[in-house]
């Protein structure tokens, strides 16, 4: 009756007394499904330095796709008559790129109609609109991984000209398939009926909740 299974998978230990599962370099944590360690080689396993590989036999992407979800925890959001704040949970975008390593960037938010790069229909300002941002092309190794020096030059790019300069964070996966991502956005961008732009905490429809729901389209 004393005997317990201390291996887990992918072949971690159960570390009873803080409820972990240690692997060696790292620990993971099965109630958040993430380790919270950082990966010890760095961006070169990818940009989410905590993520769990998922399936790590089935997780792969023949066709060099994939996508991120661009987060600026600190980005001065508007919530009144001029007013900002920090605390509403940042600023959300969602870049895709391909094999070649050509990049693409959308967000959602209340963008003036007229304001460069709104794609697809223009509603007026506070209903929301999607834009597009130009950014760096990042530089891909011989197994397709971006280079860490490409990567550094998308994120600096990122939040100069979409976080206000502040920090951006991605997380990445090459399960997506961006083209069908792509084809989400530009389905929702030309919806002359598309939702308004809310902060409804029951049924949201922001910046995070566009990049959330586009990163899912090309899942």
């Amino acid at each position: 009756d004393n005997l317990q299974q201390l291996i887990r998978l992918p072949g971690q230990q159960y570390d009873e007394e803080s409820g972990l599962h240690y692997n060696r370099h790292r620990y993971y944590d099965p109630g958040q499904g993430r380790y919270i360690t950082q990966d010890p080689i760095g961006l070169r396993g990818g940009w989410n330095l905590y993520q769990y590989p998922l399936n790590p036999v089935q997780g792969i992407d023949p066709f060099g796709l994939a996508a991120c979800k661009v987060l600026y925890p600190d980005y001065p959001i508007e919530y009144m008559n001029g007013r900002t704040s920090t605390w509403l949970g940042g600023h959300g975008g969602i870049v895709g790129y391909d094999r070649k390593g050509s990049t693409k960037y959308y967000e959602y938010g209340r963008y003036n109609p007229s304001l460069e790069g709104i794609v697809g229909v223009k509603l007026p300002t506070d209903d929301g609109n999607i834009r597009n941002v130009i950014i760096p092309d990042l530089v891909l190794d011989k197994d397709g991984n971006p280079t860490n020096e490409s990567l550094e030059k998308l994120k600096v790019a990122l939040s100069a000209k979409a976080g206000k300069n502040t920090n951006a964070e991605l997380t990445c996966s090459k399960d997506v398939d961006e083209k069908k991502m792509y084809e989400y956005i530009n389905k929702v961008a030309n919806d002359k009926k598309r939702d308004k732009y809310n902060w409804n905490p029951l049924s949201p429809n922001q910046c995070r909740s566009f990049a959330d729901d586009a990163f899912d389209a090309g899942d």
